[in-house]
């Protein structure tokens, strides 16, 4: 771990997954970013962002927003990726975070079925946890929260 600007992050971020946005996409930050400084791995937190905004522009339309929210509140960072995709049908939700699993609606998009795995790994190792909202045809809305070290 390591200390690091989250509004700077956060540009990186978009700079970087930029190239993969569909036409008419774009990812907001509906919130704004504050500038806090952060203590966490910043490479696992990225590796984490990569994964669920690549899914959330993977799984949308192209002309639909991503959103992405960051909130420091109670030692905790809370970030929230919202888009308006094809959702996750109910039947599959259960195992969503199981290795090499692929939702029934998701079989024509490329993928290997780990990234969620991963990400839940990641967030083990960083005392976080994940949780989601999804309907199928609607999208999806998928939180972390991170406890933050006191130091």
């Amino acid at each position: 771990p390591g200390y690091f600007s989250l509004q700077e992050f956060c540009h990186e971020i978009d700079e970087e997954l930029k190239s993969l946005l569909k036409k008419g996409q774009e990812l907001r930050h509906p919130d704004g970013i504050e500038d806090q400084q952060l203590y966490l791995d910043k490479t696992i937190l990225k590796n984490i962002l990569y994964n669920l905004i690549g899914n959330a522009i993977k799984y949308s339309d192209v002309g639909k927003p991503i959103e992405c929210s960051f909130k420091i509140e109670d030692k905790s960072l809370t970030i929230k990726i919202k888009d308006y995709g094809i959702g996750i049908p109910a039947a599959d939700q259960q195992h969503l975070f199981t290795r090499f699993f692929r939702a029934n609606n998701a079989m024509n998009i490329q993928g290997t079925g780990l990234g969620l795995n991963i990400v839940r790994r990641y967030l083990k190792l960083m005392n976080g946890e994940i949780s989601f909202k999804s309907q199928e045809g609607v999208g999806s809305t998928f939180s972390v929260k991170i406890p933050l070290a006191v130091v």
